[in-house]
């Protein structure tokens, strides 16, 4: 990369906006796990659509990669630069509320705004933008959509292409592909806004999103229950699922290593029946909140005498709401304590879940490692996360990882499910996608990917093999 093309990004963006010394961008070349150490020659700054533009059409003409990046909290090391000439375009500048629409129920804004801020916006207009997840408050919108983020809300809203009403994103060649009209009914051809949700900055880069919005609950009731088992957590679901007429927002799990991992490695966390499998249940409604209270009551009670719980605590107030979520959302940081481990991100047919559970246990128990299981998520939606520590605590068992990893993979696989609930694939995951993926799938990944990136400088090695590999007679 010539002195002259990085004189041409500063004239487009300002001098100030373009990042060059190692110490800034050091930060921006290592994924959130810290698996990948990356390279790239600068880091970009755009402040508008237009700016992006000017970019991506400057380095689409000599060849040059360009990885988007947002707040770089992705677990698949898909917003890592590899190539020492990449240019990382990060569009943290970029916060404009476009337009809100409460007749419509729509908000429009641009993508550098974090996921959280988003949702203060809506809150501020007395509507609901239901996305949330850990790192919500990093994250950015544009990278949540790239990376169709779901989180603790999907069993009720749906993952982030469910809430995405349209994109503006900006193509390989420069060119800004305009879909913000916000339509519920748009039959004109190809969803195209959908197509670029969920594609990790490999087919654009989304600058602007216009997003659904709902009416904000004026009642939230949270509990938490310790079941028998996770058998027994599928079914008390169910019984909720019936009972609360979609109201029903979050199901989360968390099993008893898990819980007690809390407790012992975050003694400071305020851990509900540490040592035993546990579920979070969240409802939500506009009704007055001492009938949603007394409706999650009346079923926790016909739960316990089914033998569905053992024991149940109701939030009797926020701060009692916050530690309980806190307590859930604290098994990552407990494991890292612990000395790490190997993470899966993986999803099946809720009816399936138990069986899961049971033969992954056993699958990996087979293989004589040093394994304790730390398996918690999202049941209500499907998606566990199976992650595998050391017995010992002597960090996580990294020398046999292609093997374990392989056996949790096989198993959700033999039940139908997928290796990716909600992380993406990234670069951790290309392979997993060439191995697993249908054929046609993968195949038809990488046609598209060929068509909108044709010289392949948009995060080139992530999500689909490198397009060098691509054989257009229809093999990949």
């Amino acid at each position: 990369m010539t002195g002259d093309f990085l004189d041409d990004i500063r004239d487009i963006v300002g001098a100030s906006r373009v990042v060059t010394d190692e110490a800034e961008l050091a930060p921006r070349l290592v994924d959130e796990r810290r698996r990948y150490q990356g390279s790239a020659r600068c880091l970009v700054r755009p402040g508008s659509t237009a700016e992006v533009a000017a970019v991506v059409a400057a380095c689409a003409r000599r060849g040059v990669p360009v990885v988007a990046q947002g707040g770089n909290t992705g677990l698949c090391g898909g917003a890592t630069p590899q190539s020492a000439d990449t240019v990382v375009v990060d569009i943290g500048r970029m916060r404009t509320v476009r337009k809100v629409d409460t007749a419509d129920d729509t908000l429009t804004v641009e993508c550098g705004l974090s996921v959280a801020e988003v949702g203060d916006i809506a809150a501020r207009h007395d509507r609901l933008f239901p996305l949330r997840f850990g790192a919500d408050a990093t994250a950015t919108l544009g990278g949540a959509l790239a990376t169709n983020a779901g989180g603790t809300n999907v069993l009720r809203y749906g993952m982030a292409r469910d809430l995405t009403r349209g994109v503006e994103v900006v193509l390989a060649d420069g060119r800004v592909l305009d879909d913000l009209r916000g339509l519920r009914k748009d039959n004109t051809g190809y969803a195209l806004s959908e197509l670029f949700v969920g594609s990790e900055g490999t087919l654009g880069i989304i600058t602007a999103a216009t997003v659904a919005l709902f009416p904000r609950p004026t009642a939230v009731v949270t509990a938490v229950a310790a079941v028998p088992d996770v058998a027994a957590a599928v079914a008390l679901h169910t019984r909720l699922r019936a009972a609360t007429d979609g109201r029903l927002s979050a199901f989360e799990w968390v099993s008893a290593v898990s819980s007690l991992l809390v407790a012992e490695e975050l003694p400071d966390t305020r851990v509900p029946f540490a040592g035993s499998d546990a579920v979070l249940i969240e409802v939500d409604s506009r009704g007055p909140l001492q009938s949603l209270t007394d409706l999650l009551m009346a079923v926790l009670a016909e739960a316990a005498e089914a033998g569905e719980i053992t024991d149940a605590v109701v939030a009797p107030d926020e701060a009692a709401r916050n530690e309980m979520w806190a307590a859930r959302e604290a098994v990552p940081e407990a494991e890292k304590h612990a000395g790490g481990a190997l993470k899966h991100d993986v999803s099946v047919p809720v009816s399936a879940i138990a069986p899961f559970v049971a033969r992954c246990g056993e699958a990996l128990a087979a293989t004589d490692a040093d394994v304790a299981i730390s398996a918690f998520g999202h049941l209500g939606d499907g998606n566990l996360h199976v992650n595998l520590l050391s017995a010992t605590r002597t960090g996580p068992p990294s020398a046999r990882e292609g093997e374990l990893t392989g056996v949790v993979f096989d198993v959700a696989a033999d039940l139908g499910g997928s290796f990716s609930a909600e992380h993406g694939i990234g670069r951790l995951r290309v392979g997993e996608l060439q191995r697993r993926g249908d054929a046609v799938a993968v195949d038809t990944m990488a046609r598209i990917k060929a068509a909108l990136d044709p010289d392949g400088i948009l995060n080139p090695g992530a999500v689909v093999a490198d397009r060098r590999a691509w054989d257009p007679s229809g093999s990949t």
